[in-house]
């Protein structure tokens, strides 16, 4: 591997951790303003394996404030595996939240 495309992989590689601190800084803090950090304005966010909808960004920070005002504590952990393939394919990764939610909710 040439040397500059060693080093393309590296800055993409930070790139793209550098986005999913946001992301997760964004869900903690439930400061969801941040994720007009993350996701591009005509992005589609897929939260259907959750209950949630495959929609656009605002439609998604207003469905994450109801859940996300449901709780009162959560855990975050993060697995990243990132395959750079060129600046097209960013990567991919596993994030997972839990969230306890009020009892009288």
């Amino acid at each position: 591997m040439p040397q500059s495309r060693h080093i393309d992989e590296v800055l993409d590689r930070v790139e793209i951790n550098d986005l999913l601190v946001r992301y997760c800084a964004a869900l903690r803090t439930k400061d969801l303003s941040l994720l007009d950090e993350v996701f591009s304005s005509d992005a589609m966010i897929d939260y259907t394996r959750i209950g949630g909808s495959r929609t656009g960004v605002e439609a998604t920070k207003t469905w994450l404030s109801m859940v996300l005002a449901r709780s009162r504590a959560s855990t975050s952990t993060w697995g990243q595996c990132v395959r750079v393939r060129g600046r097209s394919e960013l990567g991919d990764g596993v994030h997972h939240v839990a969230r306890t939610v009020r009892a009288s909710q």
